[in-house]
């Protein structure tokens, strides 16, 4: 492979390793806002994040969380629509 070759957005994937013993997470990303966010919290709380000399951080298992969002029913979206129109027009100055 050549020194040039760059990765295509397919190819730059973010893997989260664990398994059911160990209470430590791998994760392997070429996201670049999830890298920061890794890479802040290394310098915060580096006794819990660690990466090691090949990019690969090192977390706590239980930081790892699937968090879906809420589905909604067209009634449910249009009231929390309306219920952010009127917040708006209320504050805004007269």
């Amino acid at each position: 492979m050549s020194d040039n070759y760059k990765l295509t957005r397919l190819e730059m994937e973010s893997i989260f390793l664990f398994n059911e013993e160990e209470k430590q997470a791998l994760i392997y990303t070429h996201n670049k806002r999830l890298k920061q966010k890794l890479e802040k919290l290394e310098r915060e709380r580096p006794n819990e994040v660690s990466r090691d000399h090949s990019g690969d951080f090192t977390v706590p298992k239980s930081w790892l969380k699937i968090n879906a969002s809420k589905i909604l029913t067209d009634k449910q979206k249009s009231e929390l629509s309306a219920r952010a129109k009127a917040m708006r027009e209320a504050s805004q100055p007269l």
